[in-house]
């Protein structure tokens, strides 16, 4: 800056610890520089013996020690401290107030290398490694460990006919659809993953329970069970129940229409084509009327089940109210004697009969 160069000012009226003061101060400086300056002034250091005075000044003088402080307009935000009066449009004659100003988020760094600014604010770093990704990587090591145990006891079944990959199959499902259901109560995702890796465990030992070469029976059985545990699977409550009805609906539909299917084969002896062309008119069917089904469906005589959340209806209590003149006693009746005082008998009955009707 030359010697003849005038920085402009600006002068404002400064509330602070009920004191107003005004003061000429730097309209093109940043709030940082001239704050600790107008702080001094604002709120001096008393030498006069006020002990108010006195204990009002340490107080302001603590406050701007342990917090920062900014002028901001009466009623208004504080201003930042990166900028300027004349930015933030501070004109001659305002009047304004030091406050503190309030603890925010840390404004992000300054980059100059764009590289540098994608790995520093990538979304890895705003969510660091924790406890929800190792739950999440021992869920989908327990499913991957299951469906392993799975494909290799299908195989030395089938390789060598032994009863023990039958029984370790069995195993496998059993554990794992036991293990869906009790956890559900507790962590509804890691119940709802569990649940629909057990449809595979149960499909093959369902098929594999069926002696004799592969066909119709095994399918059969097998959607079977799939329908099964689809169903069980929509009736257990959980708070992941409306994600998971529309998978679960669908294979029960599935299952359903493999299981007539097979037992049409196993009945009739239908060709594979007569069979592929009913599931084809079946799935037409089911996908047109599916509005029409859930209508039908509503109308059954089913018990009304509260969705979680929502208060469950209560049975109004009958208001058998009965105004009698004054100094006949209570209407109410106690214990020792039950019956209506004389002066209200009349519209004693008629609620009584009112509470008769409404029950």
């Amino acid at each position: 800056m030359t010697s003849g160069t005038v920085m402009p000012i600006v002068r404002v009226a400064i509330l602070a610890d009920s004191r107003l003061t005004e003061m000429a101060l730097p309209a093109e400086l940043p709030l940082r520089e001239i704050l600790p300056a107008v702080q001094r002034l604002v709120v001096p250091a008393t030498a006069n013996g006020d002990g108010e005075d006195a204990s009002g000044s340490r107080g302001a003088a603590e406050v701007g020690g342990a917090t920062q402080l900014s002028l901001a307009p009466i009623g208004g935000a504080p201003f930042s401290l990166d900028a300027s009066l004349d930015t933030v449009g501070v004109v001659d004659g305002d009047l304004l107030a030091l406050q503190p100003v309030p603890a925010g988020p840390a404004a992000p760094g300054i980059v100059e290398d764009i590289a540098d600014a994608a790995m520093i604010f990538s979304t890895s770093r705003l969510k660091p490694w924790g406890t929800t990704h190792i739950q999440r990587g021992a869920l989908a090591a327990a499913i991957a460990v299951a469906f392993l145990a799975t494909g290799l006891s299908v195989t030395y079944r089938v390789a060598t006919g032994a009863l023990s990959g039958l029984v370790a199959v069995s195993a496998v499902a059993a554990l794992t659809a036991i293990v869906g259901l009790l956890v559900t109560a507790r962590s509804a995702r890691t119940g709802t993953a569990l649940s629909i890796a057990a449809l595979v465990p149960i499909a093959a030992a369902l098929v594999l329970a069926v002696p004799g070469r592969f066909g119709p029976a095994q399918v059969m059985l097998a959607a079977a069970g799939v329908t099964a545990w689809s169903l069980i699977a929509l009736m257990v409550p959980s708070a992941e129940r409306e994600r998971i009805a529309g998978f679960f609906t669908a294979t029960a539909v599935l299952g359903a229409a493999v299981l007539l299917a097979a037992g049409a084969e196993l009945l009739w002896h239908v060709k594979l084509v007569a069979i592929g062309c009913g599931l084809i008119v079946a799935a037409l069917l089911v996908t047109i009327e599916a509005a029409q089904m859930s209508a039908l469906w509503a109308r059954f005589p089913l018990p009304v089940i509260p969705a979680p959340g929502i208060p469950r209806r209560r049975r109004p209590r009958c208001r058998c109210s009965r105004t009698c003149p004054a100094g006949s006693g209570s209407a109410t009746p106690t214990r020792a004697d039950s019956s209506p005082p004389r002066c209200c008998s009349a519209s004693w009955a008629r609620s009584r009969s009112r509470c008769a009707r409404r029950r």
